[in-house]
């Protein structure tokens, strides 16, 4: 564990850095008190007190999905199914939101839980604990993450929880085995983001060593290690992370930072409401933030680079178990019908295995794979479809 030297305070005096001196850096696009974002391809969601919008012109028009009752997480996979938290239970609709049915969860801690879906049938479920469904919601089972879970992110590679003074949790098995990350006295993650390369950043508000300051962790090795970047007062509640560039909400308002979060500007200009319960970027590189009254949006773009869908159309997933011995899975998604190819090397590049070579229509799969006859170590297994090519390691175990 790392530690950093410096105790800082965010300045909450006013607006700097974006906005300042050139009008508002926030516009209010949707009047409604905002819970939760979620995006998938040029759809950008939004979990309110009335109900679940979404926008496709990044929030200067919306539609209401479903009935107008407070939604309080969304989240939506690969393949468009959406899941959404109400007071009443799970729902999940099929057809982009134009009918729902409520699915047989397990009993939820309305209004703290929180949904999330990857590239595939799976959604996870914070009840306290954590659960999975790998059927689209229709049973679920208990995952390695025990205690109350306030915040779950992830990717193709790892899942990553944050757990009210029970530290942080990560699983490379989709909550099957977890490493504890991060576990400190009186420490309480209340938000967790990915960013670039292997950063991960979290806020914590709970009594730690500070006292009643709270803190802003930041790891550069997919959580083996940790720094206190900041400390500050204020109550943190949110955060969104885009590669070098980190946004933090509080009760006190929106914070940015571009220096891995040693230094912060606030972003205060034009808002509505300065307890800021939702921070998220969408695909066009606006800023969007929700609070108690209302979803706002940057007036700016905040990220240039933005305006390329970054979801992949193909979704390789680390195998399972692993390390094993014998026998393991492989699973991945496509989004349209590909010739498909997985073949597994060692690590002199030389082919052991074509595990399958098959026409696919698009979905998500899975794959057996015998490795019998083959000497413990680490290999390498390849999916390939047309252009798209990724390559990920395994360890055999004999």
């Amino acid at each position: 564990m790392r530690w950093a030297k410096a105790i800082l305070l965010l300045s909450v005096v006013g607006p700097s850095g974006y906005g300042a001196g050139e009008g508002d850096f926030w516009v209010t696009v949707l009047d409604h008190p905002a819970f939760d974002f979620a995006e998938r391809g040029e759809r950008f969601y939004a979990a309110t007190s009335e109900g679940l919008f979404v926008t496709m012109d990044s929030g200067e028009s919306w539609n209401l999905l479903g009935p107008a009752v407070e939604t309080r997480s969304v989240t939506a996979n690969a393949l468009n199914t959406l899941y959404v938290l109400r007071s009443s239970g799970v729902f999940r609709s099929n057809d982009l939101g134009a009918t729902w049915e409520q699915l047989p969860a397990p009993p939820i801690s309305f209004p703290g839980s929180l949904l999330l879906s990857l590239d595939s049938a799976t959604v996870f479920l914070s009840s306290p604990g954590l659960y999975r469904s790998s059927d689209f919601g229709e049973t679920w089972q208990a995952t390695c993450v025990e205690g109350e879970v306030r915040s779950v992110t992830g990717n193709h590679t790892a899942l990553y929880a944050g757990t009210w003074l029970g530290g942080i949790y990560r699983s490379h098995d989709e909550g099957v085995n977890c490493d504890t990350l991060y576990e400190y006295p009186g420490i309480a993650i209340a938000a967790i983001a990915l960013g670039g390369n292997e950063d991960i950043y979290a806020v914590e508000n709970g009594e730690n060593i500070l006292g009643e300051w709270h803190l802003v962790l930041r790891s550069a090795d997919y959580g083996a290690t940790w720094d206190w970047v900041y400390s500050t007062p204020l109550t943190l509640l949110s955060l969104a992370v885009d590669d070098d560039k980190v946004y933090l909400g509080s009760v006190g308002g929106v914070f940015h930072s571009t220096d891995a979060g040693k230094s912060w500007d606030s972003l205060n200009s034009g808002l509505s409401d300065d307890v800021i319960t939702a921070l998220s970027l969408d695909r066009n590189g606006y800023l969007f933030s929700g609070n108690q009254n209302s979803v706002q949006r940057s007036v700016v773009v905040v990220d240039v680079a933005a305006g390329e869908d970054y979801v992949s159309s193909f979704v390789l997933r680390q195998n399972y178990p692993n390390p094993f011995n014998g026998i393991s899975n492989f699973e991945f998604w496509i989004s349209n019908l590909s010739d498909v190819t997985l073949t597994v090397f060692d690590l002199l590049g030389r082919e052991v295995a074509t595990v399958f070579n098959e026409r696919l229509p698009a979905g998500t799969y899975t794959r057996q794979w015998d490795a019998s006859g083959l000497p413990s170590g680490v290999y390498l297994y390849r999916l390939r479809t047309g252009s798209y090519v990724e390559t990920k390691k395994l360890m055999l175990l004999r």
